[in-house]
């Protein structure tokens, strides 16, 4: 059996790709290698875990902000 992470790693990692995609701001090489780097993590969370919620990690990577539940606003 694969270990599968706890949501707040997930979590922990989102926010960290977030920073990232904020703190390089518009630089043009950069933001494509960041969505695809966060895309790949994605897919390699998603291929781990069958209850890993996809649409969540991509949009708290891309720094949506939680309603406090950790639900991502839409």
């Amino acid at each position: 059996m694969v270990p599968v992470f706890q949501y707040r790693y997930y979590k922990a990692i989102a926010a960290t790709l977030a920073k990232a995609r904020e703190t390089i701001g518009s630089v043009s090489v950069a933001n494509p290698l960041i969505s695809y780097t966060v895309d790949e993590i994605a897919d390699m969370f998603a291929s781990d875990n069958p209850r890993f919620d996809r649409a969540w990690f991509l949009a708290a990577a891309n720094g949506k902000p939680s309603n406090g539940r950790d639900k991502v606003q839409s």
